[in-house]
């Protein structure tokens, strides 16, 4: 079973202003998934559950529309060959 909320410390938000804490993150990528897994999140922000994933040893594929974000998850994904991070173009 998986709790549908997990109490931890408010996120320092210093990578995007929705930044959720990374103890979420890592809580459900960790019960909901095994490690080589692919973790797919279309709203990357700033990167949280990439990072949280990548730790776990899961791949990771995110996204967002927002240059700013993209740019925040790559740099916290970088060192990592099993992360794929792109910036997606809203169609009008």
């Amino acid at each position: 079973m998986v709790n549908d909320m997990v109490r931890s410390s408010p996120s320092a938000k210093g990578n995007h202003e929705w930044e959720q804490s990374a103890v979420e993150a890592r809580y459900y990528v960790e019960h909901l998934t095994t490690a080589g897994d692919l973790v797919v999140d279309p709203f990357c922000g700033g990167g949280t559950t990439a990072a949280a994933a990548l730790d776990l040893k899961r791949r990771v594929w995110t996204c967002d529309v927002d240059a700013r974000a993209v740019s925040a998850a790559r740099a916290r994904t970088r060192s990592s060959p099993s992360a794929a991070v792109f910036k997606l173009t809203p169609s009008r």
